[in-house]
């Protein structure tokens, strides 16, 4: 749930509608803020375009989640 939550959080922050350059800018500050400067292809994430962008922000996101955690364990 945890995961859930923290994605519609995350959403709500980017405007339905939003010009595409506002919605890479938000997502591409996001990856920053996780430390992921290279995408997992190698290339510098700057330039990737809007799709790969948000595929590496959800696999930043998934991999930051401590699966050990009590908290964060689904079964």
């Amino acid at each position: 749930m945890g995961i859930l939550l923290e994605s519609v959080k995350s959403r709500k922050k980017i405007k339905r509608g939003a010009p595409l350059e506002k919605k890479m800018q938000y997502v591409l500050d996001e990856l920053k803020s996780m430390n992921v400067n290279i995408s997992r292809t190698g290339k510098p994430v700057e330039s990737l375009d809007y799709d790969e962008l948000k595929e590496e922000w959800v696999f930043a996101t998934i991999l930051s989640f401590d699966v050990e955690s009590p908290e964060n364990k689904f079964f």
